[in-house]
Order: C-alpha cells, then sequence, then structure tokens
C-alpha cells in the first residue's frame, strides 16, 4: 500500500521489552505504556458518542476487567512480553 501510494525505502521497524519473574517495576513501566490510557480512551470516546453500542460495551468490559489485568501482568510469576512494530519509510514532498 506503501509503494502504491509513491513511497520507497519502506522499512518495518518492530521492538519488544521483555520482564520476567521479580522484575515489577518494568512489568509497571509496560503496563503503562501498553494499558493505562485504555480506561481514559475509552471515556473520550463515549462522551464523543453516548449512543455508540460497541464503545459501551468496551467500557463494561474495562469496568469489569482491567483491575486484573493489571494484577494478571504485574504477578510475581507472569513474564510479559510487548512489542511494537512502525513502518518507515520516505516520500517526496508536494
Amino acid at each position: 500500500m506503501l509503494a502504491e501510494s509513491g513511497y520507497r525505502q519502506i522499512t518495518l521497524e518492530s521492538a519488544a521489552i521483555q520482564a520476567g519473574e521479580g522484575e515489577t517495576q518494568k512489568k509497571r513501566d509496560i503496563f503503562a505504556a501498553f494499558f493505562s490510557y485504555l480506561p481514559q480512551d475509552v471515556q473520550l470516546l463515549q462522551r464523543q458518542e453516548p449512543h455508540n453500542a460497541r464503545y459501551a460495551a468496551w467500557a463494561a468490559w474495562l469496568q469489569g476487567h482491567f483491575e486484573g489485568l493489571q494484577n494478571l501482568i504485574l504477578g510475581q510469576n507472569t513474564r510479559v512480553s510487548m512489542g511494537a512494530s512502525i513502518a518507515t519509510c520516505y516520500g517526496d514532498r508536494e
């Protein structure tokens, strides 16, 4: 898709971060980077579209599961691995 749009030197950049058993602070950092924004984002979406059933379902799921997700990720015996991929490319300025 990028090449078809005129971009060149397209590269997929990937990075991962891992935390093992006992690396509690690193797990906190991973949770903050990858999950902490979810409740606020869903609240914002709901304010923008209060009658959107999908956003209401997301909010209900988060309310019932967010703390459990956090506890699971921060658990003493949990190993966490998260990553991100970003496509980089060059294009001509118009």
